[in-house]
């Protein structure tokens, strides 16, 4: 059967009288029914009918009581019940409701946009997160979809306050030299959002709630990192909108320069905690060392097995050929530790010799996966 388009509403021009609880309640019986009554049964039905065909699904009412996983209308946001017996809870009690596109309508750990960057107007305190749309981590077994349609502007250097423009950094840290903070978007069960920032040793951004959670920010997701300079300001970089996952520094930092002795050495790089450094690294050989000599290099996470380079197992080979001493250079992804650390070694002593040449490595940039999160 196909379906069926009430577009007359029966009785709508003619007599109708309402007969009445009473009668409602003991309906019809052994007579003729009056022919207002009738017409006001059968036009109560049809603009029923057409309420329903209009709005596709009912409105939220406060007196009626709602089963559990039912579903409503609440100012165009449909709401799932979460308990039976609902009845007289509004729909922003989310012990009682909670909005169903926004829950089924991003997976889990999905985030597309929020591209980053320092403000045109205060580039060194103010940074702008651009709209996007993520799910949130979970928090007390919930976890929602999040939409901002505009970019959104926070200052690094005042406490958080709602709105663009405003605040963005937890009150329980202060800016310091030379540090790295967390980015997090925080929004409410509706799906808006603001931004805001936390300490490294936060992933949860319990600090940053303490300050939203009054105004409804309730579910974060972490976006990205930020760093200050020397002078406790925001470096300045660049967020590819083309691989978000990428981040570049605007200026060369440096991780360690200078001699090398042979062995192993912990380099502390300028990539945030458990991100995917990428690393510049320039080996300068000695006029000193004799032709026919060669140098293996090893990177590896600290997590991974410290591995003996060879000339046949190495992450980057020199070998000097009638006197050509031009340095090495090589580029490298690898995992950094909560520490910020990752291991560099080399060798030589295949053939030979002490070098003592001079390493220099630096971090362009980094690579932050912000699809995998542990919170997620």
């Amino acid at each position: 059967m196909s379906q069926r388009l009430i577009d007359t509403v029966w009785g709508s021009t003619g007599a109708t009288t309402d007969p009445g609880t009473t009668k409602a309640n003991l309906g019809w019986i052994a007579e003729i029914p009056a022919h207002d009554f009738q017409n006001w049964w059968q036009d109560r039905m049809d603009e029923q009918v057409q309420y329903v065909q209009q709005i596709g699904i009912g409105e939220w009412i406060a007196t009626v009581t709602y089963r559990l996983n039912a579903i409503v209308m609440s100012a165009g946001v449909l709401y799932q019940s979460q308990q039976a017996s609902n009845v007289n809870h509004q729909t922003s009690d989310t012990a009682w409701w909670l909005p169903l596109a926004f829950l089924q309508s991003l997976p889990r750990g999905y985030i597309q946009g929020f591209i980053m960057q320092n403000n045109a107007v205060d580039v060194l305190n103010d940074l702008d997160v651009g709209a996007g749309r993520c799910r949130s981590h979970t928090v007390s077994g919930l976890s929602f979809g999040l939409d901002a349609t505009a970019s959104i502007t926070k200052q690094l250097d005042v406490e958080w306050q709602e709105g663009t423009g405003m605040g963005g950094r937890a009150s329980a840290i202060s800016v310091a030299a030379d540090t790295f903070y967390r980015v997090f978007v925080v929004g409410k069960p509706d799906g808006t959002l603001d931004v805001g920032f936390d300490a490294v040793n936060q992933p949860g951004a319990a600090q940053l709630l303490a300050d939203t959670t009054g105004d409804g920010y309730d579910y974060p997701r972490q976006i990205g990192w930020i760093r200050t300079n020397a002078s406790n300001e925001i470096e300045t970089f660049f967020h590819d909108p083309n691989q978000p996952e990428w981040i570049a520094w605007q200026g060369e930092v440096e991780d360690r320069g200078g001699s090398f002795t042979e062995g192993a050495e912990t380099i502390t790089s300028n990539a945030p905690p458990d991100t995917d450094a990428w690393v510049l690294i320039s080996v300068g050989i000695p006029e000193t060392v004799a032709n026919n000599e060669s140098y293996q290099q090893w990177i590896s996470a600290l997590v991974m097995e410290d591995t003996f380079p060879s000339g046949t197992f190495h992450h980057g080979n020199i070998f000097t050929d009638n006197g050509a001493k031009s340095p090495m250079w090589s580029s490298h992804r690898v995992h950094v530790d909560a520490n910020r650390q990752w291991r560099y070694r080399a060798s030589w002593s295949e053939i030979g010799g002490s070098w003592n040449p001079n390493v220099e490595i630096v971090t362009p940039g980094y690579f932050y996966n912000r699809g995998s999160d542990d919170l997620l």
